[in-house]
């Protein structure tokens, strides 16, 4: 795998750290006058959870892909 293909995952998982990140902040935002009656609310609080959860999903399957990559570095450099 090339530097440039390398440097391109590691942005990708910062995309989804920010969007995680952002997601929280939306979460909270949204918690602070959240209205239990109120439909839009609870669509929208359940639809930054699933963002959240996919988000976080792709974020472990880079880095046990960079985990895997570092073993693999370790074991040809021994």
């Amino acid at each position: 795998m090339s530097e440039s293909e390398l440097g391109r995952l590691r942005g990708t998982r910062q995309v989804y750290i920010r969007h995680i990140t952002n997601s929280e902040r939306e979460i909270l935002d949204l918690l602070s006058d959240f209205e239990t009656e109120n439909e839009d609310s609870v669509t929208k609080l359940i639809a930054l959870k699933d963002r959240i959860k996919d988000k976080h999903e792709k974020v472990k399957d880079l880095d046990q892909f960079f985990l895997h990559l570092l073993e693999q570095s370790d074991l040809e450099k021994n």
